[in-house]
């Protein structure tokens, strides 16, 4: 399996048009608006979005689609930095190191970093993705549940690197996020896990909340502390 450099090409050649760069800045703006405001995340954005894109060629409409949920990804970056609360849980690593240099006066510098890092990254991801997205479909078909558990491990052991010092925090941070992922139905049989005969339990909980209540509530609390 392999890419047809003309596919490329012709791909190329529908971004590089006038309006589709036009509807790119457009949606990229749009998305950091969205990504801002905590709770409203970039799937949403785009979400609200597809109804709009109905009567678009298919090259614009995804093009804006993609643009949007890339801005709102990037701006979330923002309240991250600057009021210690993730809209996505894209940001949650750029809060650990952006919020600190907020409260010692480089907000800006924060953010300017988090900006050119998401653009070149996006750039590179969309490079690799085009070249070894064949490639990476085909290994991925072949995983089971032995290669399922093996990263779910490798998941939980990148908790060390992110606690540092303090990996007794860490551990009981993960245990109750493993705890907070059993509630609702199993992706696995489909059935009701911890619902507790409520109709409202069968969806579990929603990572965004769950983001906000972890960071923001917390934050919240010790700003009310420090203002008495």
């Amino acid at each position: 399996m392999s890419l047809d450099p003309a596919v490329i090409l012709q791909a190329l050649d529908i971004v590089l048009q006038p309006l589709t760069l036009m509807l790119i800045i457009l949606g990229v703006l749009l998305g950091i608006v969205f990504g801002v405001i905590p709770g409203l995340t970039a799937a949403l954005a785009v979400a609200l979005l597809v109804p709009f894109t109905f009567t678009m060629e298919p090259g614009l409409a995804m093009s804006l689609l993609v643009a949007v949920y890339v801005g709102g990804l990037s701006g979330s970056c923002v309240t991250a930095i600057l009021i210690r609360m993730p809209g996505t849980p894209a940001s949650v690593a750029t809060l650990l190191d952006g919020f600190p240099m907020a409260q010692n006066g480089l907000a800006g510098q924060a953010i300017g970093n988090a900006v050119v890092a998401s653009f070149f990254g996006t750039v590179i991801s969309g490079i690799f993705l085009v070249l070894l997205a064949p490639l990476m479909a085909t290994f991925a078909l072949k995983f089971h549940f032995a290669e399922f558990v093996a990263v779910s491990v490798f998941a939980l052991t990148a908790v060390a690197a992110l606690t540092g010092s303090k990996l007794s925090r860490g551990l009981v941070t993960a245990l109750l996020g493993m705890l907070a992922a059993i509630f609702g139905v199993s992706e696995e049989d489909g059935l009701p896990r911890f619902d507790f005969g409520l109709e409202a339990m069968l969806g579990g909980f929603s990572l965004i909340p769950a983001l906000i209540g972890l960071f923001a509530v917390s934050q919240m609390m010790h700003e009310t502390t420090r203002l008495r």
